[in-house]
């Protein structure tokens, strides 16, 4: 991280680092550090309510192709801080993070590897991989209807992202991916200081996501 002496308000970071932005792990997992790059102005102010104005841009590689594109995020954040009284702190942000080649992912480790056997579905437009060492297919609760093969919802942590299969058998995503996400962090002062009352508001949603889907998984952003 360089941040010059004559100017903190200014903060380059590179490399693998802790989090420099607002987020929750809707969005990051607690126990990952980010790997690329964040660029923070952030302005103090000395006012009785309005205390700080962050804006910041980030671009964060998580997957690297020996031969093609590298998978990439992209995108920005403003915050602010906000005293509001004695015993009220509140922490307003907006993210816009675009995800690039998102695909790799599923190359790499849901439908590709080790894949075992075969499916087919109806009408035929197989046979393909069933999912090896990776989280494959959300198959769902029994008795769902989701399909245990691709074409169907991409399943880590349980999530249910629809999946196509292309004409040379690769799959793709149905639905690109472009966080909006917006955080409302609130500290109530409880007249204990070592126990403030933390209240966070957090709406993410996928502006890039796909409506027009037949794999019963629902709505996608």
């Amino acid at each position: 991280t360089y941040n010059p002496l004559n100017h903190k308000w200014l903060s380059l970071t590179g490399g693998k680092f802790a989090y420099p932005w607002n987020r929750t792990p809707v969005t990051f997992d607690s126990d990952l550090n980010p790997e690329g790059f964040d660029e923070k102005l952030s302005f103090d102010f000395h006012g009785p309510f309005l205390q700080n104005v962050t804006v910041q841009g980030m671009q964060l590689l998580f997957n690297e192709v020996s031969k093609g594109p590298d998978s990439f995020a992209a995108g920005g954040q403003i915050s602010s801080k906000w005293n509001i009284g004695h015993f009220w702190t509140m922490t307003p942000s907006a993210t816009i993070l675009n995800w690039h080649n998102a695909d790799a992912l599923l190359q790499a480790s849901a439908f590709a590897v080790a894949a075992p056997t075969t499916g087919s579905t109806t009408p035929p437009l197989g046979p393909f991989p069933v999912p090896g060492e990776g989280p494959g297919c959300a198959t769902g609760s029994k008795g769902s209807g989701l399909p245990a093969f691709a074409p169907c919802a991409f399943a880590p942590n349980g999530i249910t992202n629809a999946t196509r299969i292309d004409s040379k058998g690769v799959p793709h995503f149905i639905s690109q991916f472009l966080y909006a996400d917006a955080i409302l962090n609130n500290t109530f002062q409880t007249g204990m200081k070592r126990l403030p009352l933390n209240l966070v508001l957090e709406f993410l949603d996928n502006l890039n996501a796909n409506g027009q889907l037949n794999v019963g998984v629902g709505k996608q952003s």
